[in-house]
């Protein structure tokens, strides 16, 4: 049972991460377009 829960912790864990990761890129996609509007 504590295994499960370790595993559940280390994937949730990778999720959010990978978000992380997707949220940061479209940040900076955003900002790059910004520029180049200007």
């Amino acid at each position: 049972e504590t295994l499960v829960e370790m595993m559940d912790m280390r994937e949730a864990q990778r999720s959010y991460e990978a978000n992380l990761n997707v949220i940061q890129s479209s940040r900076s996609m955003l900002l790059k377009t910004l520029d180049i509007l200007q």
